[in-house]
């Protein structure tokens, strides 16, 4: 499982899962973000092909997000 956030340097989280993507196809993606969906979209182009976990996280709620995206069906 990957887990990234949206803002990076040098690469944004979208472009860098997309990329680990192709080596990987059946790797599962997790993206945090501070930012809104619709900066996202408008950022990086993403669209909802990636689950999105928001910040701030509380560990709880990251553990819980974590288990639906391992356990999700590609």
């Amino acid at each position: 499982m990957l887990l990234t956030d949206v803002i990076m340097p040098d690469k944004n989280g979208v472009d860098a899962a997309r990329e680990i993507k192709k080596l990987n196809p059946g790797i599962k993606v997790l993206i945090t973000s501070g930012y809104t969906m619709d900066i996202i979209k408008e950022k990086t182009g993403a669209d909802k092909a990636f689950d999105l976990i928001m910040k701030p996280i509380h560990p709880l709620k990251l553990a819980l997000k974590v288990r639906e995206v391992l356990d999700g069906n590609d």
